[in-house]
């Protein structure tokens, strides 16, 4: 539709320069990584002026904060779904990613048991990029790439190129056109058929806009 268009071309009016300065500096064709930033982004990198997040209870109750795990959170079998929190070990469960206010609700609670696991166990800004991953996009722990991302979208969208570069073996399918190893690479070798393809039609999306 119209709308989507139009969205296309305010994302590449608004990140077009940054995007293509990165192109030009790592050799990729700006509209492969236009492209792929399109496929790998969810709409916006803010809700309610906070940066997008999504906590996910399965990579929060490890290690140090497993303790937690059927009190204060819990998950369900695959470990990905079934998320569930609650404040008090008294109280009925709450279905968790309801929506971004909830979810800075069970986010600040998480913060409150064990910040650095929180901020690692939480996927943040434009693509959605798991804290755990902070030095690939450039940061020193998951609490400063959180804070970096809350500046700007632009931030994210650094934070989310450095991290596509950083993997030389996706950085080289980038430079290859090579949108069936990026698609493997970055979305899982099971996703590859359903991906491929929509990384090589947001060449053309991109290169349009």
């Amino acid at each position: 539709g119209t709308s989507s268009g139009n969205s296309y071309t305010s994302f590449k009016q608004t990140h077009g320069a940054t995007i293509k300065s990165y192109a030009s500096t790592y050799e990729i064709d700006k509209n492969v990584l236009g492209g792929f930033i399109l496929v790998e982004s969810s709409g916006s990198g803010f809700s309610n002026g906070k940066v997008t997040i999504r906590l996910e209870n399965h990579h929060f109750l490890k290690g140090t904060a497993a303790q937690y795990k059927g009190t204060y959170f819990d998950y369900g079998s695959p470990t990905y779904k079934g998320h569930v929190y609650r404040k008090k070990a008294s109280d009925d469960w709450i279905k968790c990613h309801q929506n971004q206010t909830q979810e800075n609700t069970a986010f600040s609670f998480a913060i409150s048991l064990n910040s650095t696991k929180a901020y690692e166990a939480t996927s943040m800004g434009l693509a959605q990029i798991m804290g755990f991953n902070y030095k690939r996009c450039g940061y020193t722990s998951a609490t400063k790439m959180y804070d970096g991302f809350a500046a700007s979208e632009k931030a994210q969208l650094e934070g989310f190129i450095k991290f596509i570069v950083s993997d030389s073996n996706l950085l080289k399918a980038c430079q290859d056109k090579d949108y069936r190893t990026m698609a493997s690479l970055y979305n899982g070798s099971g996703n590859v058929d359903t991906y491929a393809p929509k990384i090589e039609a947001a060449y053309t999306t991109y290169k349009n806009a």
